[in-house]
C-alpha cells in the first residue's frame, strides 16, 4: 500500500511536511518504503527515489530516531531537488508516498485510517525501472554492522529492456 501527501501544512518545510502525518508509523516502525518519484507533467515517471526499511523489522532491539529520519529525508529532498533542475529543466514535478506494509502484504484498517490525510496511489509499472543503490545506513549491534535503511534510485528503463523483464 502506497500513500501520497495530499495536504501539505503551511507552516512546515517541505520535508517536515511531508513527515509530520506519518510520525507514528516511523515511531512504531511500521513504516516499510518512503518514497519520492519525479514525474514530468503528463504524469510519467521518471525516477522514483526510495528509502527503504529491512532490517529495521527484523531487529526488536533496534530504535530510530525520528529527528535522524527527518535529517535523512532533508537530505534527500535536496538531492533529488539538485536532480531535478540539472536534468529535467522546468516540466518536472513530485509526489511522495509511504508504504506500511511489503508488496505483497495488504490490510484493510490501514488504508481506511490513511484516506483521511493522504491520497491512496499505486504503482503497478514498477518492473519498468532499473534500481540503482546510493546509500545504506548500518547500524553496530551484535559486534557488527546491520543494514537499517537503503537509500536507492530507480530509472525508468529503455524500451528494449523493458520487453525483455
Amino acid at each position: 500500500m502506497s500513500s501520497t501527501v495530499s495536504t501539505p501544512t503551511p507552516l512546515l518545510p517541505l520535508p517536515l511536511q511531508a513527515l509530520y502525518p506519518i510520525k507514528r508509523f516511523i515511531t512504531n516502525k511500521s513504516l516499510y518504503k518512503y518514497r519520492i518519484s519525479l514525474k514530468n507533467f503528463k504524469n510519467e515517471v521518471l525516477k522514483i527515489y526510495t528509502i527503504e526499511f529491512e532490517q529495521f523489522h527484523q531487529s526488536p532491539k533496534t530504535k530510530i530516531s525520528y529527528p535522524a529520519f527527518e535529517e535523512l529525508v532533508w537530505d534527500l529532498f535536496t538531492y533529488v531537488e539538485m536532480q531535478m533542475c540539472e536534468a529535467y529543466g522546468a516540466d518536472k514535478t513530485f509526489e511522495i508516498s509511504f508504504d506500511l506494509v511489503k508488496d505483497h502484504e495488504t490490510t484493510s484498517t490501514t488504508s481506511e485510517n490513511l484516506t483521511r490525510d493522504w491520497e491512496l496511489i499505486s504503482y503497478d509499472t514498477l518492473d519498468l525501472f532499473d534500481k540503482k543503490m546510493i546509500k545504506s545506513i548500518n547500524v553496530f549491534q551484535d559486534n557488527e554492522f546491520n543494514p537499517i535503511c537503503q537509500v536507492y534510485v530507480e530509472h525508468r528503463r529503455d524500451a528494449a529492456q523493458t520487453d525483455r523483464a
